[in-house]
């Protein structure tokens, strides 16, 4: 599917494109990627060199009560500067940060249904009843 598609623009995530959508039994799997064509060496500024793909899987918001793992087909570059310190890099993109496992729209969403459930951090502390620690015969601490 090419960005612009039905599929492109269902996924949500500007400049990448649908490869493919599998849905198996509780799962729903979409490999994509991006679609850039040109990019410069952050180092050196010169126009990198696409060298490789590889996968990298991230999971997703779900869709009700499907689970989504999207399979991001990432993109290596490589710098054509011999003397350039960069060398190789991997694609960034703002759907999910470096070496994360989920997707930046999934943090969020798992951020706020724990909010919902649980109220935020501070609100959930002082809800849990409090443990009295003692630390000898004449101190005693209130642990929260």
């Amino acid at each position: 599917m090419a960005e612009g598609s039905s599929g492109a623009v269902w996924f949500g995530a500007p400049g990448f494109e649908v490869l493919d959508v599998v849905a198996g039994g509780d799962e729903l799997v979409i490999e994509v990627q991006t679609t850039a064509a040109e990019v410069g060496c952050g180092r050196c500024g010169l126009r990198a060199k696409s060298k490789d793909r590889r996968w990298v899987t991230l999971r997703d918001v779900p869709v009700g009560d499907v689970a989504v793992r999207v399979r991001w087909r990432k993109r290596v570059w490589a710098c054509p500067d011999p003397d350039c310190g960069a060398k190789t890099w991997t694609e960034q993109s703002d759907l999910a940060a470096p070496r994360r496992m989920l997707s930046a729209r999934a943090q969020t969403w798992a951020a706020n249904r724990v909010a919902a459930l649980e109220g935020t951090p501070a609100r959930s502390s002082r809800l849990r009843p409090r443990a009295r620690i003692s630390l000898g015969q004449r101190q005693t601490r209130t642990v929260h």
